[in-house]
């Protein structure tokens, strides 16, 4: 089998992707960009900013002639652009997947809508400041969903899409961390701040509050700037990780905490998503400071129980080679047992 890999570097998921195809036995080409060297050191063997326009565009070619299929990793991450690139490989009669990350396909203009619509207080949050790329999300996603044989994504990604996606567990390379040990551990957080769309103005404010004005026993860690071997690293002195509140799912980062032992706290989906199992430590603006409290009155017993379950249950599930073996399934058999298909429900609560 024969896979051109095509994308955007988001948070190591081409990297992985890329590690677990060829470790399957896959022959691959590797084309991209990487706005991140500072963070991921993710290799190519076509580095798309290197080449002109034009030189894009018969490089292209060759590559789709020679593959068997064309995965996309980030609904943006085009070759040369998406009306040409998907337009070729279908002229080709080329397997076509699409793997939609995050805001390259996500409208936060009904994002917002439906937070304030279940009760979710975004007064604090700064969501607003991503509309702007509403229209250039939606066209990505209109784009994928005319030309690609299967798309992942999540529903929170999906908004007003007509076809039906896959939804399954993000890839991680479990080698890239340290053997731990879980044992009992004072409790330390660690957060990795975004200035809009992670809550962490509310993360920040409510730790704050909660080591000064009361007794309980908390560190807590703010992580800037870090590569991305650091911030694995880094992990290892904490326990737990605050994630994001205003999705209805975790990120990436938090796959690396939860593998590496941490229990991430991270978003309720209120039951309106219909993702696989997760075992985060679920909050929302609402209950955020009562819930942080229950996690660190746990027993010793109780929270390292509960840290081996989250590490067990993450790395079962989230191994890039497991992962990447259910995406294969998809692209030859359109199916998978690790990805479950459904369809857009959430724009109705809004429509």
């Amino acid at each position: 089998m024969k896979i051109l890999l095509c994308g955007t570097e988001t948070a190591g998921i081409l990297n992985s992707i890329s590690q677990g195809f060829k470790e399957l036995g896959v022959e691959l080409i590797v084309a991209g960009r990487n706005p991140a060297k500072k963070f991921y050191s993710t290799k190519f063997d076509i580095d798309l900013d290197s080449f002109s326009i034009d030189d894009r565009v018969q490089l292209f070619i060759k590559c789709i002639e020679w593959a068997d299929i064309v995965f996309y990793i980030n609904a943006s991450g085009f070759f040369v652009h998406p009306n040409f690139d998907y337009a070729e490989i279908k002229k080709r009669k080329k397997t076509l997947g699409v793997y939609a990350t995050g805001s390259d396909t996500r409208v936060y203009s009904t994002h917002i809508k439906i937070l304030e619509k279940i009760g979710v207080d975004i007064s604090q949050s700064r969501l607003q400041n991503r509309i702007t790329a509403d229209n250039y999300a939606l066209s990505f996603l209109k784009l994928a969903e005319k030309y690609a044989d299967i798309i992942i994504s999540t529903p929170d990604q999906s908004y007003h899409s007509e076809r039906e996606f896959f939804v399954g567990y993000q890839p991680f390379i479990l080698s890239t961390l340290k053997d731990r040990h879980i044992q009992n551990e004072f409790k330390s957080a660690i957060h990795v701040p975004s200035t809009e769309i992670k809550g962490s103005d509310i993360f920040l404010k409510n730790m704050r509050d909660l080591i000064i004005k009361t007794i309980y026993p908390l560190s807590f860690t703010i992580s800037r700037n870090l590569s991305h071997q650091d911030f694995l690293n880094k992990l290892h002195d904490h326990n737990i990780y605050l994630d994001e509140l205003y999705f209805f799912n975790h990120g990436l980062a938090s796959v690396e905490a939860m593998c590496s032992g941490l229990i991430s706290i991270a978003g309720d989906n209120f039951n309106l998503a219909p993702y696989p199992e997760r075992k985060i430590w679920p909050v929302n603006t609402l209950n955020l400071v009562n819930r942080i409290v229950e996690l660190i009155e746990l027993s010793d017993t109780d929270f390292m129980n509960l840290r081996l379950s989250v590490m067990n249950f993450a790395k079962n599930n989230h191994d890039h080679l497991r992962v990447c073996k259910g995406i294969l399934e998809l692209l030859v058999d359109g199916k998978s047992d690790s990805y479950v298909k459904v369809k857009d429900e959430l724009t109705s609560l809004v429509s």
